[in-house]
């Protein structure tokens, strides 16, 4: 027995995750995008949409409710897309919905949407629908997936992070962007809120890779949020980590 749970065969265990030969362990690759992170921290994800204002740092549902995909061109009308999540108790659920239509299930969390074929032409919004529905995710035109970093991890699994890498677009000299790990857990009460491995990067491109990798626990909200010392500034990130089933 691994620290997979089964004997991993390949001399590159990423490669047996991916493939699906460790039943209880799934690879998990984020990547999120904000082309205006301004002086507060906000949340690394993509929040443009033309009419319909999102906080910069994301919210999430006091409720489970149902998802309503909304597009800003009809010609998306019928274009199905999948919604990954949780449940109530953070179980991992998923749905497929049409473009104008609302999901069957009812979404605590929602983790991504997918297009399942097609492009998408307009803004495609993934908008809570109900009452303590606070979670919106947007995906940009052509882009086909949201583009987000943040995850809900689910119940009786942890998530390990192996890599991080963040790009920043300044080149000004003078100027930098400082960004910072926000891990919330919204079955203590009140809700336990923690800010860690703060950094900082003028521009290019910063790596970290963990020898040990970084444990975030099940039950748990975990998203990058950013901010610039002055004005606005691109900045990028992308996370790899696995997500592990508790031993039984």
């Amino acid at each position: 027995m691994g620290y997979f749970h089964v004997q991993v065969g390949s001399p590159h265990y990423g490669m047996e995750i991916a493939a699906g030969q460790a039943p209880k362990v799934k690879p998990v690759n984020l990547f999120g995008y904000k082309t205006d992170v301004g002086t507060d921290f906000a949340t690394v994800y993509t929040n443009d949409h033309p009419t319909i204002p999102i906080d910069a740092v994301m919210e999430y549902n006091a409720n489970a409710v149902r998802y309503q995909v909304q597009s800003t061109n009809a010609a998306d009308y019928g274009k199905k897309f999948l919604i990954q999540g949780l449940d109530e108790d953070f179980n991992e659920i998923f749905d497929i919905a049409e473009v104008n239509t609302l999901t069957t299930n009812y979404f605590y969390r929602v983790n991504k949407a997918i297009i399942l074929s097609g492009s998408n032409l307009g803004h495609v919004i993934i908008r809570a629908f109900g009452a303590g529905g606070n979670q919106n995710l947007i995906v940009n035109p052509a882009d086909g997936v949201t583009h987000s970093l943040h995850y809900s991890v689910p119940r009786d699994y942890n998530f390990y992070i192996f890599r991080i890498n963040a790009t920043s677009g300044t080149v000004n000299s003078n100027k930098y962007i400082t960004f910072k790990n926000h891990i919330e857990n919204p079955f203590i009460t009140p809700t336990r809120i923690i800010n860690t491995a703060q950094s900082t990067m003028q521009n290019g491109e910063a790596t970290f890779d963990r020898q040990i990798p970084f444990k975030v626990d099940e039950l748990t909200d975990f998203s990058f949020q950013a901010k610039s010392s002055s004005g606005e500034n691109e900045f990028s990130m992308f996370v790899e980590g696995i997500l592990m089933k508790d031993e039984d």
